[in-house]
């Protein structure tokens, strides 16, 4: 697979695991507009890290399970597909509760370095990110033989962390030009769009599962 569309690849995979809203989004917001935008910047890294380390891990599983995907590749995909349905359902259907005066005042009282690392241990312990990487690789393909080499690797898994990045970067910036008109209400549309866009994500990915059944029909 080419390099270029196989870091794409990686770079949506990266904003899917981090476009939605749950406790760390609302921790980055926390700290962006008790502290600052790098603040809440660094503390998006730092998930963004936690993201790469759990893409890897999700590469190096489908390696070994990839006979297994090969064989079943076409229930693979619709149950991936629907997965990521279900993922977006969950974001599209989330709450969104406003920060506690204790926590802004913490976050406002940590270093930038403190930023970085307390989100990366905070999200290295949930395992719900390993899965994710895992059904969304699979539903977008990964896993092939190409997926063996040192370059499909690199361009992969950096892709994630562009991705990452990406939208802490966008979320912090929109939030700190935006500090004097921030609402959550806002962060209830953003989590209503993320997860119906995630949610179109996985139903053409069945989509195209079903329509591989039928060659003549083409989009």
């Amino acid at each position: 697979m080419d390099l270029i569309i196989t870091l794409f690849l990686g770079i949506a995979a990266g904003l899917m695991a981090s476009v939605p809203l749950g406790p760390i989004g609302i921790l980055c917001i926390q700290r962006t507009l008790a502290n600052n935008r790098l603040s809440g910047f660094l503390s998006g890294l730092g998930a963004a890290t936690a993201d790469t380390f759990f893409a890897l891990l999700a590469l190096y599983a489908l390696r070994y399970i990839n006979s297994f995907i090969a064989e079943y590749d076409f229930w693979v995909n619709v149950i991936g597909g629907l997965i990521i349905i279900v993922f977006g359902m969950s974001i599209f259907l989330k709450k969104v509760h406003h920060p506690s005066k204790k926590s802004q005042r913490n976050a406002s009282e940590m270093s930038y370095v403190g930023n970085f690392f307390s989100v990366l241990i905070l999200t290295l312990p949930n395992p719900a990110y390993f899965g994710v990487f895992v059904w969304v690789f699979a539903a977008m393909g990964v896993g092939s033989s190409d997926s063996t080499t040192v370059g499909y690797s690199v361009a992969l898994l950096s892709g994630v962390l562009i991705g990452a990045a990406f939208w802490w970067f966008v979320l912090t910036l929109l939030v700190d030009k935006l500090r004097k008109k921030f609402s959550y209400k806002g962060l209830w549309w953003l989590n209503k769009i993320s997860g119906g866009f995630i949610m179109l994500l996985g139903m053409w990915a069945v989509i195209k599962v079903v329509l591989s059944l039928h060659p003549s029909i083409s989009l």
